[in-house]
């Protein structure tokens, strides 16, 4: 898969920054947003990514729910969660569809190579 263009979910500022100067500073275009909400306000108004990294826990709109509208969407970008609460939230999103989850803080080198491996 021909990943260049990344949509990065935190309501965590610092990991907004963090994510996306990592991932221009490796070639990618990176969209960040701040809710669920934010981003399918941006998909709506025409935007597309090639992969959605979206942190579990947040205010509005947690990744457990963005999921589901992606799903009801029929949107089928890949997605990988992130949360620092542990395995068994990033696990039960995998069941609702993401493809892979990071714990954070993320670690670049695991987050290229999941990338690398889609």
């Amino acid at each position: 898969m021909n990943i260049k263009n990344i949509a990065v979910i935190d309501d965590d500022i610092m990991t907004r920054t963090q994510l996306n100067a990592v991932l221009i500073n490796a070639g990618y275009s990176c969209h960040v947003f701040e809710s669920g909400a934010d981003f399918l306000n941006f998909l709506e108004q025409g935007g597309q990514v090639d992969l959605i990294l979206a942190d579990i826990f947040m205010p509005e709109m947690d990744g457990f729910d963005l999921i589901a509208m992606l799903n009801s969407h029929n949107i089928k970008t890949p997605v990988f969660t992130m949360t620092s609460e542990g395995p068994t939230y990033l696990e039960m999103t995998r069941l609702l569809g993401a493809v892979n989850n990071l714990p954070k803080p993320v670690i670049p080198e695991e987050l290229f190579n999941k990338i690398n491996n889609l």
